[in-house]
């Protein structure tokens, strides 16, 4: 399975602003490369967090086409939510989420945060590339993309412009 970890930050590796939840500060194209790029995977792995701060937009996309898959602790708290082939959630580790994933079919996966997913699969060697929307904002605070001591090293695939001054960056994670 290939595993794609994607994610937007500010010029200073912040995910989000100051304290807020969810990603508001992205531009408008980010959003279109993040939106178009989801319809080149046949699942997705995000925690909890990551589902209340998108959960209307995650609800009104569904697709038996591409799996979600919400990581959690509290996986009773969101039975109303689980729709068979389109969206489950689970308190499974990185190597059990994948395992499923697999059982149902699936074979290319965006991992979209936040921190401790990201990390997560990070410390087990799952994630292949890294695609980063670099945003020209600084924050000075913010939660980050990954959580603990890492050094994992990249390889650039592409640099590319979406608008004024946003920058993706996509990297091979050396393993």
């Amino acid at each position: 399975m290939i595993i794609i970890a994607i994610a937007a930050i500010s010029a200073d590796g912040c995910m989000t602003k100051h304290d807020q939840r969810g990603n508001d500060f992205t531009s408008s194209k980010d959003k279109v490369f993040f939106f178009e790029a989801l319809k080149s995977f046949d699942c997705s792995v995000f925690g909890s967090g990551t589902f209340k701060d998108t959960k209307e937009h995650i609800l009104r996309s569904l697709t038996p086409n591409r799996l979600r898959l919400v990581l959690t602790n509290e996986s009773n708290s969101f039975q109303g939510y689980e729709t068979p082939g389109a969206l489950i959630f689970r308190q499974a580790n990185p190597l059990e989420a994948i395992t499923e994933l697999k059982k149902n079919g699936c074979s290319r996966c965006a991992l979209l945060g936040g921190k401790t997913v990201f990390s997560q699969f990070l410390a087990e060697g799952l994630i292949d590339e890294l695609w980063v929307t670099l945003e020209p904002r600084i924050f000075g605070h913010g939660a980050s993309m990954f959580e603990g001591a890492f050094d994992q090293r990249l390889s650039l695939i592409s640099a590319k412009e979406l608008g004024s001054s946003v920058l993706l960056l996509k990297y091979s994670i050396l393993k």
